[in-house]
């Protein structure tokens, strides 16, 4: 009967009789089953079935779960392996039975450094490491299956893809570091926005008693030429101080006409007093270049951050610097990339002899915080910040670079078409307005401040009131309404500030003239303060005759 085929049919109909001779030889009835070869047969059959399919279970199981895992000998040859092992390493499961584990998994000759297998033969505990081939990140842990003498006769390999859960994980790192330099530079914006006032007042005293010295000399004599440079120091503060409120977003920079040529001389001039002699610096400025429509601040801090960037990638600080300044004709074909219409365009370029760039950090250069320096050597944010300032004056940037060999950036900038070149306002041209019947009011808490604008309008002919505290200038406009033609106020003021200084005197007398000077309000723009009814819009420090051309302006002098 052993040799008959055995049906489900069969299995069925004997499973009760099975039972008995399982109970049978569980109750040690050894009698009973001797000579009953059939119910045994049907036995034997029923038990390897269900064998094969808790086999069949254990392996579906096994399969299912989405981490590779294989068993291993103590040869670490794997015995068994899941689907999760074809899918992390390729091939089939059946054919990386009797492989050693580092075939299958590294492709390697022999196991890999720091192998946690090494760690069961010491402890008999399970190990873990992350290792890193090519782009993908796998962990590799390993669980020791003893036997009853403790022993670690197999062990279970489990390896998961956590190349997803470093990419967060080096994403949330980014979005950290990131927030820390927003916070710092949120700091660096209150801090600006803080000091701006006092700091421009300061400098408005600086460069307006250098102003009342220069006009008592010749620009010839010693002093005069003294003075002359210490106005020029007071008007890079200046600058210095507009580019952090810009970059800390406490200041918008307008734009104007202006020719590079000058801008970029001046900072070269200045960056060569701070660079180190083994620098070289070569020149190429045409001063021919047509005008371009920025701000002066910007283009400054595109020099200056273009060929700090260079300094820095130059080692030991040695090599050249070359900074050119050209006018180009682009064609439809060089501007395609920046979809920008062809045409005349002025083109500045910066290139250094320094370490060069790969192909992955050039992709990267103009990412906000991304930096190659090291830790607390750079922020990250130069390259992005001109970027955005070149986009924002209608232009576009190139990039080339040779790892090992140099860098060049080439800022094109187009012409602007709105004015020629000749008709281009100079700030520093001579400009003296003579003052007549007209009364002027200043209010500024300032009492220096007062002292410096009361001569400077004094010495145009202008007869003038000056006060430290805006209550008593608006009791003095109440008591006398048409006394005054202009009233020149500060903004930023204890009390009443400049706007609501100036709301309540026009108020009073709806034509008098106001002209608003700051060195920094989040209140105020001057699109708003225009808005107001206020005239002229001053930004200290006062350069120059800036505020003689307001007066001029606004009383019909100029």
């Amino acid at each position: 009967m052993s040799d008959q085929a055995i049906t489900n049919e069969d299995l069925k109909a004997h499973v009760i009789e099975a039972e008995e001779a399982l109970d049978a030889l569980r109750n040690g009835e050894v009698d009973v089953v001797i000579g009953k070869e059939y119910p045994l047969v049907i036995l034997a059959e029923w038990v390897k079935i269900e064998m094969e399919k808790a086999a069949a279970e254990w392996q579906a199981t096994f399969d299912a779960i989405p981490e590779g895992i294989c068993i291993l000998d103590e040869e670490r040859r794997i015995i068994q392996s899941n689907k999760g092992m074809e899918r992390l390493f390729g091939g089939e499961t059946r054919d990386m039975v009797g492989r050693h584990c580092w075939e299958v998994a590294h492709g390697s000759d022999g196991p890999i450094a720091n192998c946690p297998f090494e760690q069961i033969n010491r402890t008999c505990g399970p190990g873990s490491i992350e290792v890193t081939e090519g782009q993908r990140s796998l962990k590799f842990s390993v669980y020791p299956i003893l036997d009853d003498n403790k022993t670690a006769s197999r062990t279970v390999h489990i390896f998961q893809d956590i190349t997803g859960q470093k990419r967060a994980e080096e994403e949330r790192k980014q979005l950290q570091i990131q927030l820390l330099q927003a916070q710092k530079m949120e700091a660096i914006g209150t801090l600006a926005g803080g000091i701006a006032h006092d700091f421009n007042n300061i400098l408005s005293a600086i460069m307006g008693f250098s102003e009342l010295i220069k006009n008592e000399v010749t620009e010839d004599s010693a002093i005069g030429q003294d003075i002359a440079q210490v106005i020029v120091a007071g008007k890079r503060a200046s600058d210095l101080v507009q580019q952090i409120l810009t970059f800390s977003r406490k200041s918008v920079t307008e734009k104007q006409p202006l020719r590079m040529h000058l801008i970029v001389k001046e900072a070269l001039k200045m960056l060569r007093a701070s660079l180190p002699t083994t620098i070289s610096i070569e020149q190429n400025i045409d001063p021919e270049c047509e005008v371009i429509l920025a701000a002066p601040t910007s283009i400054h801090q595109i020099v200056i951050n273009l060929c700090t960037n260079a300094l820095h990638a130059m080692s030991d600080e040695k090599g050249t610097l070359t900074v050119s300044l050209q006018q180009m004709e682009l064609t439809s074909f060089e501007t395609v990339d920046s979809l920008l219409p062809p045409g005349p365009f002025v083109v500045l370029s910066v290139r250094d002899t320094g370490c060069g760039m790969d192909t992955t950090t050039m992709d990267r250069i103009f990412d906000p915080y991304f930096t190659t320096k090291e830790q607390g050597k750079g922020t990250g944010l130069g390259l992005a910040v001109i970027h955005g300032i070149v986009q924002d004056a209608g232009g576009f940037i190139k990039v080339q670079s040779t790892l090992g060999k140099g860098s060049a950036f080439q800022v094109f900038l187009p012409v602007w078409q709105g004015q020629s070149a000749t008709t281009v306002p100079d700030t520093e041209q001579s400009f003296s307005p003579k003052g007549g019947s007209e009364h002027i009011l200043i209010v500024d808490d300032e009492p220096f401040l007062v002292r410096i604008l009361q001569r400077q309008l004094e010495n145009q002919g202008y007869r003038v009131t000056s006060t430290t505290d805006s209550r008593v200038a608006l009791e003095k406009i109440i008591k006398h309404p048409e006394q005054f033609d202009l009233l020149i106020t500060d903004q930023t003021m204890p009390c009443l500030t400049g706007v609501e200084l100036a709301l309540a005197a026009r108020e009073v007398n709806p034509n008098l003239h106001v002209i608003l000077c700051t060195g920094h309000s989040d209140l105020v723009s001057r699109e708003k303060a225009l808005r107001m009814g206020i005239e002229e819009y001053v930004l200290k420090p006062i350069v120059g005759n800036e505020l003689f051309r307001a007066v001029g302006t606004v009383l019909g002098k100029s």
